[in-house]
């Protein structure tokens, strides 16, 4: 009998919970090898958060949560819609932890996961995300995909890295810090934005999975590989 290349892809999600098609980045190469459509499920996120990045007053988004939540597979979908509304095909590969986009007026700048950026990404980075977070509509804004607790922790490292520097101001750690204390808060109370600053917050744990199931039930069962 052939080997069906569909039932050996949907074999990859499961039963293990490391499995590496938990990652949105794996399920875009595995669908690639395989030659098949990727399960494909309503997120609910990407048109909103294309809104807001296109607005007139424009918000960075912080997709956090668990891993396996779907925050990269949001962020892919928000790159298709500007690539669709855009008229253009930027692609970001699995081995772009960092990739920009840019339009006339602002550049949106994706990071697929905030904790996997190397030590030099994070420097230059994370003073550009305040910026752009206490600004009222700012040109350079970001898409970041972070686990929670990560979040907290880069936040904290970034701290510690000011206040080894000599030369650091002491408004900016304190900045950091207010950053660091108001992302916590929000985290806490389930809230997602804060009159200070110019980002949404989304944890993507909190959202009910009744009608997910039921999308996941019809992708795999309506999925045109079953003609193979």
């Amino acid at each position: 009998m052939a080997e069906n290349h569909f039932i050996k892809f949907l074999s990859a999600y499961g039963p293990s919970s490391n499995s590496n098609n938990m990652y949105d980045e794996f399920v875009v190469e595995a669908s690639n090898i395989a030659n098949i459509d990727p399960l494909a499920i309503p997120e609910n996120y990407s048109e909103d958060i294309f809104k807001k990045l296109l607005s007139n007053e424009a918000f960075s988004i912080i997709l956090t949560g668990t891993a396996g939540d779907g925050k990269t597979y949001t962020a892919r979908q928000v790159l298709n819609l500007m690539n669709q509304n855009f008229n253009k095909s930027e692609t970001w590969s699995n081995n772009q932890s960092v990739f920009d986009f840019s339009l006339a007026d602002r550049k949106i700048t994706f990071i697929k996961d905030m904790s996997e950026m190397s030590v030099s990404q994070k420097q230059e980075h994370i003073p550009k995300i305040i910026d752009s977070f206490t600004q009222k509509n700012p040109n350079n804004l970001y898409v970041i995909c972070v686990n929670d607790g990560q979040l907290l922790k880069i936040w904290r490292d970034h701290i510690d890295f000011l206040k080894k520097q000599n030369d650091s101001p002491y408004n900016l750690i304190n900045q950091t810090q207010q950053l660091l204390n108001d992302i916590q808060d929000l985290l806490k109370d389930d809230a997602k934005s804060h009159p200070r600053y110019s980002f949404e917050l989304i944890n993507m744990s909190r959202r009910s999975h009744s009608e997910t199931l039921d999308h996941i039930i019809d992708t795999i069962s309506d999925h045109n590989a079953w003609s193979k």
